[in-house]
């Protein structure tokens, strides 16, 4: 990725726009099709997508500043990278400017209401525009928050490859891991360095939910922009150098049913787990009301970074990390964004604080050049088939305790249940515990009384349209627990003392 390269033209190319008197993005712009071939088929799952483009000016923010990777932590807020400007508290591309910044942002997207969400420079230029100084410098492209700390991967400008590594780069960059445990304020980075790690697969809060006890990272070989590729490390090995053999296995086999079936120690026996012929640069995230990874990607034809453009995007969704993938929209102009945002693709995101329960809006967050240099904004609704099963008890929040009496309530046809007890340690899927199973749309079940505060019950509701899950946290103290804790909501979430 040549940002920096790009950059240079940003000028140039806003005079031409201004002389040329170009509007803004349309309000509620049709966003026509790519010319290029479809890499998937058409989901018959999420069967339409609409964009709001409307609140694009009123809600962009840190002027100057782009990338945008994304994590919702621990503290309930989201956390979220910036390279070269001021990050929401400088709003400029010289003011409190950085090579590379951490911000939180509290709140959630109204696009009516300008205020609905507040971002804050954590790591910056202090005193004036950060809570606490950068030490370093560089692209931060991905994050993640795992039992509290956050993790990010990206090409870093240090004290070992650079006289001033906080404002511009010398020697390098170094591809290498940093992770903070107070939520931004400090980072601490791995002794290792190497090929871009890649990008990692975001569940909820503090990754609550996860698939298992693995973080699931997706990534390119060097010199292939086609191919995209998974791989997974144990959520507690994560500063791992990726080239010690055994500390990563990677996806190497999945059978027709799309359920993965051979890992591998070797990365030499990876496939491909996304393909796009016309490139593929990949974000993805678990949208778990409607139980489907949904992915993006940006596709640039010309494989030249004039070629890239925030317009020229994909959207995908499968039921699985690695697929089976089917398109849900694929376009050269998304957005009406103009010749002002090719240069550059820079990602199009959708942190997982800011998709509705029933996982039908979301938030994305994109950067690009001119103007689009800043923290943008989309709306996108999705339409998605009457077929998929929907958990309507207990309640999202919910949280359970040893001997407790649950009854869980879905929506869908040819229901099944399956309940189980998961622990969180470092095993990934021996340590899950059937409890319960069933068919129809309840199932009664007991939490077991040795069931432990760091274990999660985990709710799979199975239909003719796919397969959701839902995982409760578990109080060990208390038989009876629910969000807001007390026994009249505890039984109107389907929850009842032993």
């Amino acid at each position: 990725m040549s940002t920096t390269a790009a950059r240079g033209c940003a000028l140039g190319i806003a005079l031409i726009l201004l002389l040329a008197g170009c509007a803004l993005p349309a309000r509620h712009p049709s966003v026509p099709p790519s010319s290029h071939a479809v890499p998937y088929p058409r989901s018959r799952i999420v069967t339409k997508v609409s964009w709001d483009f409307s609140a694009l000016e009123n809600l962009r923010r840190a002027h100057g500043s782009d990338i945008w990777p994304c994590t919702w932590a621990a503290d309930g807020n989201l956390y979220c990278a910036w390279g070269d400007g001021g990050g929401f508290d400088g709003d400029s591309d010289n003011i409190g400017r950085v090579s590379l910044g951490f911000a939180r942002i509290t709140g959630f997207p109204d696009s009516h209401i300008p205020g609905s969400f507040v971002g804050r420079n954590v790591w910056g230029a202090t005193p004036d525009y950060a809570e606490s100084a950068a030490t370093f410098g560089g692209k931060v492209d991905t994050m993640i928050s795992v039992a509290g700390v956050l993790y990010a991967h990206g090409a870093l400008w240090t004290s070992d490859n650079t006289p001033d590594p906080v404002h511009r780069g010398s020697d390098g960059p170094l591809h290498t891991l940093i992770w903070s445990t107070d939520l931004g304020r400090s980072w601490e980075r791995a002794p290792w360095a190497g090929d871009p790690l890649g990008s990692f697969l975001n569940f909820g809060e503090n990754n609550f939910g996860a698939l298992d006890s693995f973080v699931y990272i997706y990534y390119e070989r060097p010199g292939d922009q086609t191919r995209v590729y998974l791989k997974r490390v144990l959520n507690t090995q994560l500063t791992s150098d990726p080239r010690v053999p055994g500390a990563y296995q990677y996806l190497t086999g999945v059978d027709p049913t799309g359920g993965a079936v051979a890992w591998s120690a070797a990365e030499s026996a990876a496939t491909p787990v996304f393909v796009d012929p016309n490139g593929a640069a990949v974000d993805v995230v678990y949208n778990a009301p409607i139980g489907r990874f949904l992915l993006t990607s940006g596709h640039f034809p010309g494989k030249t970074d004039a070629d890239n453009s925030a317009q020229r995007v994909g959207l995908f969704e499968g039921p699985h990390p690695w697929g089976p993938w089917s398109t849900v929209g694929y376009y050269d102009t998304w957005g009406n964004l103009g010749p002002e945002s090719f240069g550059d693709y820079l990602g199009l995101r959708f942190p997982t604080k800011w998709i509705s329960a029933d996982g039908k809006t979301l938030w994305g967050v994109f950067s690009s050049l001119g103007r689009y240099d800043s923290f943008n904004l989309v709306k996108m609704e999705l339409t998605v088939a009457g077929s998929i099963p929907e958990i309507r008890l207990p309640a999202r929040a919910a949280v359970l305790g040893p001997g407790s009496v649950v009854t869980a309530r879905g929506y869908g046809s040819g229901l099944r249940w399956s309940v189980a007890r998961v622990n969180r340690g470092t095993a990934p899927d021996s340590q899950a515990v059937q409890i319960a199973s069933g068919a129809g749309r309840s199932l009664t079940f007991s939490v077991p009384l040795d069931t432990q505060g760091g274990d999660v019950v985990r709710v799979t509701l199975l239909g003719r349209g796919g397969s959701v899950y839902r995982d409760y946290r578990i109080n060990a103290t208390s038989p009876l627990a629910a969000a807001p804790e007390s026994q009249s909501a505890a039984t109107h979430a389907g929850i009842r003392a032993p």
